[in-house]
């Protein structure tokens, strides 16, 4: 007989986890292999968090998250989750179980994506902004392509196929981020 594997496991599990609050509030949440390096700019755009297993307690509690899916064209499937599940997470961010990607704070942010003030508006945030040439008819969540100076390329986040536009940073409104840390 054979061993089933030579490769060394990970104790950790080798996973990435995606958890937030989606549209209404609904928790969301899902696990992907660590080797998804597309999940920091996705988890971002979506306004979700990005987390890594730092012990054994918060990686047991990320293995009950659902497997997600990422799509060719760089879309993300993450599913609504419990309250129960997601609380039970929050609560091991908290406690540091968990660290953020791509930050160095071990704290996880109240909402990730959403930045401070106009200054830290940078690709990936959501933000908001009137449509494109109908001014009156309100502020739409849209998400930053790019930005060069003050300029701004944006496109609706709930409308992917919808034409990208620029905007100026000082005509955007910012999505409150939380409490200031």
């Amino acid at each position: 007989m054979t061993s089933k594997s030579s490769k060394p496991t990970d104790p950790l599990g080798g996973q990435l986890f995606v958890v937030g609050l989606g549209e209404g509030g609904k928790p969301k949440g899902a696990r992907f292999p660590a080797s998804e390096t597309k999940l920091l700019e996705i988890g971002l755009a979506m306004g979700l968090g990005v987390y890594e297993a730092t012990n054994e307690e918060f990686s047991a509690l990320g293995m009950k998250l659902p497997v997600g899916r990422i799509y060719a064209r760089g879309r993300a499937f993450i599913p609504n989750i419990k309250q129960d599940l997601y609380d039970r997470l929050k609560s091991s961010f908290l406690n540091n179980g968990a660290s953020e990607k791509g930050t160095t704070e071990q704290d996880p942010k109240v909402a990730s994506g959403l930045p401070r003030s106009w200054d830290e508006i940078a690709p990936g945030h959501l933000v908001l902004s009137e449509e494109v040439d109908q001014h009156g008819e309100g502020f739409w969540e849209c998400i930053v392509q790019a930005r060069e100076d003050n300029i701004l390329t944006l496109r609706f986040r709930d409308y992917p196929k919808a034409p990208k536009f620029n905007r100026h940073v000082a005509s955007v409104a910012l999505i409150n981020p939380g409490p200031p840390s």
